[in-house]
């Protein structure tokens, strides 16, 4: 059985609200249960909830891709214990974005140092994955990169002098898994209708190029039997948030529709977003179509 099972679901920074607790406050972390692995997609401050189902599911092979590099997809390898060892020996692949070692010892370095990489020794290797390029992981499961919508990158990681940069045209990628005859497609952080230039100007992109990104993902995605998306704002909120980099839920919901999935989780949910705001946007969205829309939340288990 192929399951996503959710230990983080909230964006750009953990909280402990009490009127967001049913949906949970950690952020970004889902993992992708196969038969003998986990691949977590993500690994912001929900991966420590995942230690326990680790211990006791004992998979033979452990993968974390990272769509980008910034702390709320990150922070949770630093508390996490199978970061640091594994008493049945199984180590942990990082795949993730051009010049993920750099990056990832830019964002550690806020709360460690020196070299904060070299304290996670359970790690088998960390690997730059360049988009539509595929990684295989311990058991030989192949997981397939792919770059659509832009999100703000680390300035450090920009290289100003070339004619295409992944830091600066995209910032994030997103992931495809075909496993026991189900396509899933991971895609968070990525805005399609505004960026920001090298000096932090929001840019509209033009018609053509918002449709041209959106057609991006729509190709990845279709036909998926799962998409899992960041819909972290409503377009209200989302005129006060240009160039933040992230969606809509209903962008997204356009988009799943228009990809053809079969299932769609929404997640990364914008910080304080109530329970009884998020048990809202599921109930208008599932009923617009047979699309079957899951409101991401933390400890839930779906099936795929």
């Amino acid at each position: 059985m192929v399951s996503i099972e959710i230990y983080g679901a909230r964006g750009s920074y953990g909280t402990d609200f009490k009127q967001s607790r049913g949906f949970g406050n950690s952020t970004t972390c889902l993992g992708l249960w196969l038969d003998k692995e986990v691949i977590f997609f993500d690994a912001g401050s929900g991966l420590p909830l995942a230690q326990e189902t680790m211990r006791e599911r004992s998979p033979e092979a452990v993968t974390i891709a990272l769509s980008h590099l910034h702390h709320d997809h990150t922070s949770g390898l630093l508390g996490t214990e199978q970061m640091y060892f594994n008493p049945k020996g199984v180590e942990v692949d990082i795949i993730g974005p051009y010049k993920i070692f750099t990056g990832l010892n830019l964002e550690f370095a806020k709360f460690v140092s020196p070299i904060p990489l070299d304290i996670l020794t359970n790690l088998r290797q960390i690997s730059s994955l360049p988009p539509n390029h595929s990684f295989r992981t311990q058991t030989g499961q192949e997981v397939t990169s792919f770059v659509a919508g832009w999100h703000p990158s680390n300035s450090g990681l920009i290289e100003k002098d070339l004619h295409f940069d992944f830091h600066r045209d995209y910032g994030v990628q997103g992931y495809i898994i075909e496993a026991e005859r189900k396509k899933i497609v991971f895609s968070t952080d990525m805005e399609f209708r505004y960026y920001r230039d090298l000096d932090n100007n929001i840019i509209p992109f033009t018609k053509d190029q918002t449709q041209a990104r959106i057609n991006q993902l729509i190709r990845a995605a279709y036909g998926a039997d799962l998409l899992i998306m960041d819909g972290q704002y409503n377009e209200l909120e989302y005129e006060k948030f240009r160039g933040y980099g992230h969606a809509t839920f209903e962008g997204v919901y356009e988009i799943a529709l228009a990809a053809k999935v079969k299932k769609l989780i929404i997640t990364h949910h914008k910080p304080g977003r109530s329970d009884t705001d998020l048990f809202e946007i599921s109930r208008r969205l599932n009923r617009r179509s047979n699309l079957e829309v899951f409101i991401a939340k933390q400890g839930s288990v779906i099936e795929v």
